[in-house]
């Protein structure tokens, strides 16, 4: 049995291999590749990504294949219908283009922090841009089989509420771009989130159709990356936690990770760093005389951090005023990283001439005073550890001696930073 998938099964990092038997051979193969293609949708990668980036990563320590990342500037216009009830928006050119800029150089950085070494990074466009339509057929179209195409679950499952041609032809360019990679980058395996496994397929059958059944050629779907309760993390599901810094502060990251339950950080352990088996069992075994201190949740941030940042000091900054911040005692925390930490959160200047219940109604963080009545009676509005209980309470420039925001809780997440005007 070949050593790297019996650690991908241990860390329970792959959903399917297509076909197992192949994907160990291809292991031992030396000046091959695989790839996996990332999204450019949004302008930045967010955790999600992290589970085949991380795959990608244990495949290049243990084996002599290198990644390419591909971006899909050609793809993103067409929309991936995996996994959507509905049609996706298209996207212009010019946004993909921005947005696909801005993941490379996120690719770099978490490659350098990964000592990943050798890699490429590949737009899909440049395969599409000279393309006719009229090549396209002679070309691809008698290759693909539309009664497969048809049976796979991403087309099926939207049939009965109907799929535009546009979305439906996503996964003949998917075949297309692995194809592309396999004839000329010596590309043998795909790497993709679990619903990307139809995609994946139709592409294996389109080159074996093209190339010859007898190829060694294969996938890897990773199990999507969801939350305690089940529900996918990205972002169209409005919960992705980003890498970006620009995009969201560590901060959020820190959090979320450090209140996982043990046995979720222990999967995300597992699954989004290259931790070996020997330290967890160390690390597991301190863990469970002191688990008050969070140890796996505290070593799963640290490594994420340092390979999305380049270093620890998010972590010890983090660390050293999480405190604080849990206990919402804001006063105490430097306004700089104040303001860094909270910097995309909604705020509002505050006019001293209005109550509080005005000014929220007017920048529609409250519908009525009904509702600022009911905050008030839940005793679910703070200002720092203040809590209000006034119908017409009002801040005076007293509160902003020390500094120049005030942050606002509203309920038990919302919170709202008030700015001196």
């Amino acid at each position: 049995m070949n050593k790297l998938i019996d650690d991908l099964k241990w860390r329970n990092l792959f959903k399917e291999l297509i076909i197992e038997k192949d994907i160990s051979k291809i292991f031992f193969l030396k000046n091959k590749k695989f790839y996996l293609g990332i999204d450019p949708t949004a302008d930045s990668l967010h955790i999600g990504h992290f589970l085949t980036i991380n795959l990608a990563n244990l495949i290049y320590k243990n084996t002599d294949l290198t990644p390419i990342f591909v971006l899909g500037g050609f793809t993103a216009q067409i929309g991936d219908p995996s996994g959507k009830k509905s049609e996706r928006k298209l996207i212009d050119q010019k946004t993909i283009a921005n947005n696909c800029n801005k993941i490379k150089k996120q690719l770099e950085t978490l490659c350098k922090n990964l000592n990943i070494n050798d890699y490429q990074i590949f737009d899909n466009f440049d395969i599409y841009k000279n393309l006719t339509l009229i090549d396209f057929f002679k070309k691809y179209g008698k290759s693909i089989n539309i009664s497969k195409m048809l049976s796979r679950e991403v087309v099926k499952s939207r049939l009965d509420v109907g799929i535009s041609y546009t979305e439906f032809s996503y996964q003949i360019f998917q075949a297309i771009d692995f194809l592309y990679l396999f004839e000329n980058k010596d590309v043998l395996i795909q790497l993709g989130g679990s619903d990307q496994l139809g995609n994946i397929l139709t592409g294996i059958e389109f080159i074996k159709k093209i190339n010859g059944r007898d190829l060694l050629i294969g996938g890897i779907t990773v199990p999507l990356l969801t939350d305690e309760n089940g529900n996918k993390i990205g972002k169209t599901e409005g919960n992705p936690l980003w890498i970006a810094k620009e995009k969201l502060s560590p901060y959020f990251i820190y959090q979320y990770l450090y209140n996982l339950s043990d046995p979720f950080a222990k999967k995300l352990l597992l699954q989004l760093t290259s931790i070996t088996k020997e330290q967890f069992l160390k690390l597991e075994k301190i863990h469970l005389s002191e688990k008050k201190d969070r140890i796996l949740q505290k070593e799963l941030i640290k490594r994420l951090f340092f390979v999305f940042y380049g270093n620890n000091q998010e972590y010890e900054k983090f660390s050293n005023i999480s405190k604080y911040l849990f206990a919402e005692q804001y006063q105490s925390i430097d306004e700089k990283i104040l303001l860094d930490i909270f910097k995309n959160i909604d705020n509002f200047k505050y006019d001293f001439k209005e109550d509080l219940f005005t000014q929220l109604k007017k920048h529609n963080f409250i519908s009525s005073k009904r509702e600022f009545n009911q905050y008030l009676k839940d005793k679910a509005i703070k200002i720092d550890q203040k809590l209000i209980l006034e119908t017409d309470f009002k801040l005076n420039k007293n509160d902003f001696l020390k500094r120049n925001i005030i942050i606002l809780s509203l309920g038990k997440k919302k919170k709202i930073f008030i700015k001196i005007n």
